[in-house]
């Protein structure tokens, strides 16, 4: 039953019936030192949900449903901030909620020691991105400004979600207002029922869902009991769910003031703040490579189909090393792409990483594709001369060597092949060319968080792309599904310089129309000289 039809039977009640219900509920409530407000705060409160996202646009109540969370139901609470800094008036609000500075212990491991013997500790996470609580117990983690943390420390943490008092609930609860950045961006995915636009089974504000991870160690949804089994132990769904919150909803605000206070918020962030909308555009961080806006037009125009007539040209392939690292295949049929193809990397035996690796290329691959391999980890070596002994034309992709590649204008140099591979594609992407972009992306938000996370500077050597090692390091994950599809675009046949070979083909002769649009010079292959010529067959 919703909040809202309680207090509507309440107040059909008689007047001697409302008063006597009042008295129960003012007796079972003295002990609390917090009562969430009616709405989505009471919602929130007493959310059944193993981990619940609640948020949206700021003073949505969100810290203080955390803390009084911690503070009333809970015994041993971790509260987290991305930075430790952020703690101060975060441990400020809890000392008025508790009304009393006793218990409340400062430096560097802040935290509230309750009366009845529990702990509430305060983290910002530190370079090991755990702030110190690896390996101790919690039976409730908030992350307050979840949107700010990366999603491996994240994870990690609820890795230790567990209590050994009978009866004592655990959960997570994250705050958030929608991402200003890409660091954020997991949550559309993790909550993607509620979050993710394209989602093909959405899931309504407060209802839950239950997910397990399947072999590959991804998130599936599942049915409420379901369980998998890891280390010889049945492993259970976890259910999630989303309570939207906004400044409307909380009563200590004055809702036309706090509207007068966001209206002077920067204008790139103001709509995404007010609306609360997690998957409203964002404005782009300072000096990004690619447009945000550009790529959500890309996938705009995708079609689950290539275009007639348009053979597969490349198949990018970043490659992995096994273990958690997967490897990812990008088909490209002129500016078309196909859903990536993820092979997890622990099904990728270390023994005969080349040759298994190879065969999942070759039976993928269509109409002679080049085969693009990213050799910078030094995973793909093997890969890739075994598909060289097969026959199979191949493009070694090394991001940190010296490229000889200009801009389109040819007015800009580049420091190396990645700065170069990415100012390409962000220029193919460009929707302002003339016949416009030839790009068709795939539905898929974690392509559009892999391809808007790098930066670039301008140096005297030309422009640098903000090297993967430092994107990882700053999201907590890998952009592998990003890197493919850049590699898939950096070498290989394009409409512009192969139009006239797929019309000579007979197989496409029908179907192929002619361009429109102007890709810059005709180049081919790995060699920004060479004209790839007719396909072989």
């Amino acid at each position: 039953m919703q909040l809202s039809e309680v207090l509507a039977a309440y107040r059909a009640l008689p007047e001697p019936q409302r008063a006597s219900v009042a008295k129960d509920a003012m007796e079972a409530t003295k002990k609390l030192k917090f009562i969430p407000s009616p709405g989505p705060q009471t919602d929130g409160y007493f959310c059944l949900a193993d981990v619940t996202l609640f948020g949206g646009s700021p003073a949505g109540g969100k810290t203080a449903l955390g803390l009084g969370v911690a503070i009333d139901l809970h015994y041993r609470s971790l509260i987290v901030r991305r930075n430790f800094t952020d703690l101060e008036g975060l441990i400020d609000t809890a000392k008025k909620l508790v009304g009393s500075e006793d218990g409340f212990v400062g430096g560097s491991r802040p935290k509230y020691r309750k009366p009845n013997g529990g702990v509430i500790h305060f983290a910002g996470l530190n370079e090991d991105g755990l702030g110190g609580h690896q390996g101790v117990d919690h039976d409730l983690i908030f992350f307050d400004e979840v949107a700010q943390c990366p999603e491996k420390p994240v994870r990690l943490l609820m890795g230790w979600l567990r209590t050994e008092r009978p009866g004592q609930r655990c959960r997570v609860i994250m705050g958030s207002n929608p991402p200003l950045d890409s660091t954020g961006d997991w949550l559309i995915d993790y909550f993607g029922p509620w979050l993710n636009e394209n989602h093909p089974n959405p899931a309504k504000p407060g209802e839950l869902r239950w997910f397990l991870p399947d072999e590959d160690g991804k998130d599936q949804e599942c049915q409420q009991g379901d369980f998998t089994m890891i280390a010889g132990q049945k492993v259970y769904a976890q259910s999630r769910s989303f309570i939207p919150s906004k400044f409307t909803d909380n009563p200590f605000y004055d809702p036309q003031k706090y509207a007068t206070a966001l209206a002077s918020v920067p204008e790139e962030y103001r709509a995404r703040l007010i609306s609360g909308n997690f998957m409203l555009a964002r404005q782009d961080q300072p000096h990004q490579v690619m447009p945000t806006a550009w790529i959500r037009l890309a996938q705009d125009r995708w079609t689950p189909r290539p275009p007639a007539g348009i053979p597969m040209c490349v198949i990018g392939v970043d490659a992995s090393g096994g273990g958690q690292d997967p490897m990812i295949m990008a088909p490209r049929h002129d500016g078309w792409y196909a859903p990536l193809i993820e092979t997890p990397g622990k099904e990728i035996p270390i023994d005969r990483i080349g040759p298994y690796c190879a065969g999942l290329v070759i039976s993928h691959r269509r109409d002679d594709a080049l085969v693009t391999i990213d050799m910078g980890g030094g995973y793909g070596g093997s890969m890739h001369d075994h598909l060289k002994e097969n026959g199979v034309e191949v493009c070694r992709y090394v991001g940190a060597e010296g490229t000889t590649r200009r801009s389109h204008d040819g007015k800009m140099k580049f420091v190396n092949v990645r700065s170069a591979a990415y100012w390409m594609f962000r220029e193919a992407l460009d929707p302002a060319q003339e016949g416009g972009s030839p790009i068709m992306l795939p539905p898929d938000p974690v392509l559009v968080a892999d391809l808007t996370a790098p930066t670039f500077e301008p140096t005297p050597n030309g422009i640098r792309v903000e090297p993967k090692e430092k994107v990882c390091a700053r999201l907590g994950r890998s952009t592998d599904r990003g890197d493919a599809v850049v590699e898939a675009w950096w070498s290989g046949p394009k409409m512009a310089s192969h139009y006239g070979v797929w019309q000579a083909d007979q197989r496409y002769t029908r179907r192929v129309r002619e361009p429109t649009i102007n890709l810059g010079p005709r180049r081919g292959g790995c060699d920004p000289n060479v004209n790839l010529g007719p396909r072989r067959r």
